[in-house]
This record gives structure tokens, sequence and C-alpha cells, in this order.
């Protein structure tokens, strides 16, 4: 009967020895809550991560939608009445600004507008009457930033890197183009936008094309 006893006594205790080697080690639990908490932290960033995707997606879509309408506006350039003689045969002979440009007169009026060369040989081009609106007042910055998106939003003036600057609702552009007809559209565009009085032409080209 002793022996049986100690049999079942020497049973026990080896498995509680058992069980006991069966619980995780302070190294273990250590390394268990650094990888727990590694865990938590990578969903954390990646959660980051797709908030910024997310919100550089959308200032993207708005963007595009910015420049797309933009676009539009600025296909309407044609409407601003230089002068144009549709009837000559050289494309460059119909755009007024241009004419004026290869030629010396220092005022001359080309349709709505009136065309002046500067002393410093800038060309200034302003409506003869200000046109009745009931727009709300715009700031310097709004009327740049709007000159700076029509021209972006043009195939050809896009890459031309022109500087746009605007004072007292008098903007102007600045920079190298290819040719005067650039500075004619670019000058156009400019004009176009609500709430500008005066387009100060800086614009150099090389040749009048």
């Amino acid at each position: 009967m002793l022996e049986r006893c100690l049999i079942v006594a020497g049973l026990l205790f080896t498995f509680a020895c058992d069980k006991r080697d069966d619980r995780p080690t302070p190294a273990q639990r250590e390394a268990a809550a650094e990888a727990n908490a590694a865990e938590k932290r990578a969903e954390v960033e990646k959660r980051h991560a797709d908030q910024a995707v997310e919100a550089a997606k959308d200032r993207q879509d708005r963007a595009e939608a910015k420049l797309d309408k933009a676009e539009d506006r600025a296909d309407k350039y044609d409407d601003i009445d230089l002068g144009d003689d549709r009837a000559a045969k050289d494309e460059n002979d119909r755009d007024g600004w241009v004419t004026f440009a290869r030629g010396k007169d220092h005022t001359v009026d080309r349709g709505d507008y009136t065309l002046e060369r500067d002393n410093d040989g800038s060309i200034i081009t302003y409506r003869r009457t200000k046109p009745v609106s009931a727009a709300p007042e715009r700031s310097d910055g709004d009327l740049v930033s709007d000159v700076k998106a029509r021209l972006a939003a043009n195939d050809t003036l896009r890459a031309l890197n022109i500087e746009v600057g605007a004072d007292d609702h008098v903007v102007a552009l600045r920079g190298k183009v290819r040719s005067a007809s650039d500075a004619s559209h670019a000058v156009r565009l400019a004009l176009g936008v609500p709430g500008v009085e005066k387009v100060v032409s800086h614009l150099s080209f090389d040749a009048v094309k």
C-alpha cells in the first residue's frame, strides 16, 4: 500500500513539474508583449498611411477639377477682341496684338481694347470701357492664381514658365516665350480673368512669328 502511494505521489509531482515547465518564462512574456506592441504600431502606421494616400488623392482630384475648369475658361480666350483680321492669309497677321508688337505705333485701338507701348518696351492692354459687373471685388492674389491656372491649362504656354504678378488689378507677365503669338495668347488669357483691368506684357521673344 505504501509503495502504491509513493508511486502516485511521484506521478503527481512529475505532472506538476511538467505543468510548471509549460508556463512562459519572463523573457518569453516580454518578447510576446513587444511583438504585440509592434503589431499594434504597424496597424496604426498603416492606418495613417492609408489616410495620407486618401488625402493626397482628394487633393489631386480637386486640383484636376480646378485645372479642368480653368481649361474650359481658357478655351474662350478668342472672345477677347483685339481687332483680329480673319481675312488675312497669315495667321499671325490676323492677330491684332502681334501686329501691334511688330509695328512702332505708341497707341492703337483694337476692338474693345487699347494697346499702348511703354518706354521700357512693354505693351499695356486694357479695355476702353470698364464692364459693368456685380461680381465681388477680387484680390490681386486671386487674380494671380487664376491667371496662372489659365496658363497652366494651356498646352502651349504651360511649359514657358511665365511669371505672373498683380498690383491693383493690373497683371504683369514676365519671362521669355517663343514668339509674339505666344505672348499674345498669354495676354488674352490674362485679360479674360474677371477682375483684371490691365495686362502689362514684359514678355520677350527672339523673333516675331
